[in-house]
């Protein structure tokens, strides 16, 4: 399930309680879905650095300095401090971001790292 779907789930949710006569609990789950949208926008317009930007899409500092330069994607910061805003961010192919770094950028060059690199991940190449 997506986080981002929440919200409006919720306020099907809180329409159904309210149908029922249950409004404290309606209130309950829209006072929910508003706090966590609130939450997700706030996430989203997170201004990050290189380094944290490069965790999270799984680009290099590198790539990511030269698509600002080039002016592909908005400096959050100022010239000299590039920063990026986490929704302005480009996504790897494969990788997941969300603050961890959960892809390679380096290439596989044997059978024994895929072996380690599928350990590593529980079973997940």
């Amino acid at each position: 399930m997506n986080p981002r779907s929440l919200p409006g789930r919720w306020r099907s949710l809180a329409e159904q309680q309210r149908a029922l006569g249950a409004e404290a609990q309606a209130c309950t789950l829209e006072w929910c879905a508003s706090d966590l949208e609130t939450a997700l926008r706030a996430w989203r317009n997170e201004i990050l650095t290189l380094d944290q930007a490069a965790t999270e899409s799984g680009y290099t500092t590198e790539h990511l300095g030269r698509l600002l330069r080039e002016g592909k994607i908005p400096n959050g910061g100022e010239r000299g401090a590039p920063r990026i805003r986490r929704a302005d961010l480009p996504r790897k192919p494969g990788c997941h971001g969300g603050g961890v770094a959960t892809c390679r950028t380096e290439p596989i060059r044997s059978a024994s790292q895929v072996v380690r690199s599928v350990l590593r991940n529980g079973g997940q190449a």
